[in-house]
């Protein structure tokens, strides 16, 4: 049997903690979580890239990502939100390629103001994924829509 967990799961520890409880002896594919403790966008993450793969390695390991979430809508009213939304995911899929996920989720994100239309908000997040689906090829990575 093979065993997938999210890191997501124990995103109360630090990652090097967090890891070995997901897992156990067995070999498994672990989501990493692209949120702080465990991965952040928004720091230097290649030491703690070169930190997993070796980690993986040695335990047998496969990796996915879940993109950065919090605070982040893919299909937000506001194009500011939408521009940061689409460098933080093209942050991860650089951060995927390098740990050799096959797959990262992304979310839909929620309709962010009243006034925009249910169709708005879809066009957004297809804007968004026209947007990703070049840099996600580009990395040998696939897109999950959660």
């Amino acid at each position: 049997m093979h065993r997938a967990a999210s890191s997501f799961c124990r995103i109360d520890l630090p990652l090097q903690q967090a890891l070995p409880l997901l897992h156990g002896e067995a070999p498994a594919t672990i989501e990493l979580f692209c949120e702080a403790p465990h991965l952040d966008t928004t720091a230097d993450w290649r030491g703690q890239v070169a930190w997993l793969r070796q980690y993986a390695q040695s335990h047998g390991l496969t990796y996915a990502l879940h993109a950065p979430c919090f605070d982040l809508n893919p299909a937000s009213a506001n194009a500011g939100v939408r521009t940061e939304v689409a460098r933080q995911y093209q942050i991860a899929l650089a951060i995927a390629e390098a740990l050799g996920a096959r797959h990262m989720v992304i979310h839909s994100g929620p309709r962010s103001d009243p006034r925009l239309s249910a169709a708005e908000g879809r066009q957004h997040v297809r804007a968004m994924l026209e947007l990703l689906v070049p840099h996600a090829e580009a990395h040998g990575v696939r897109l999950a829509l959660e």
